[in-house]
């Protein structure tokens, strides 16, 4: 497992965390800072091309095993590494705009080139939004207001 931090310090504490509460877990940190398109490249860069679109894990995770098969049987899906494309152009295109939603092109949504979507019905709601943010800060132990 990899843990993009900002902080190293606190990028090690949640290290530490993570292998008190799993004992022998394969688990590290890479840097990234969400602020600097450079820094969410260099690190797509190091998750795709250096660990695979299995991040590091010893063997394929069960998603990338169902989905990779599916691929095989010529199911409508695509492989691990196109299913990344619609984030990384999110992430890191020049063109992606801020608070847009971003997925593949194709029949279904399934496979494709990265485009703009409309953000799902269940998406939208504002309160859901705000208590999802909320349980995120505690889980992480971050207490700021986002602005």
């Amino acid at each position: 497992m990899v843990l993009p931090v900002r902080n190293p310090a606190k990028g090690a504490a949640a290290l530490d965390a993570v292998r008190a509460a799993a004992p022998g877990a394969v688990v590290s940190t890479r840097q990234l800072d969400l602020a600097s398109l450079d820094s969410v490249a260099a690190l797509a860069d190091t998750l795709l091309y250096a660990s695979g679109p299995n991040l590091g894990r010893s063997r394929p995770s069960l998603h990338h095993t169902v989905m990779s098969r599916l691929a095989r049987w010529g199911f409508l899906v695509h492989s691990v590494e196109a299913g990344l494309r619609p984030a990384l152009y999110a992430a890191t295109s020049p063109q992606a705009q801020g608070g847009r939603f971003y997925g593949p092109d194709g029949l279904g949504q399934f496979t494709g080139a990265p485009t703009e979507l409309t953000v799902y019905r269940s998406a939208r709601s504002i309160d859901d939004a705000a208590r999802l943010w909320a349980v995120s800060q505690r889980l992480v132990g971050v207490g700021f207001s986002g602005n």
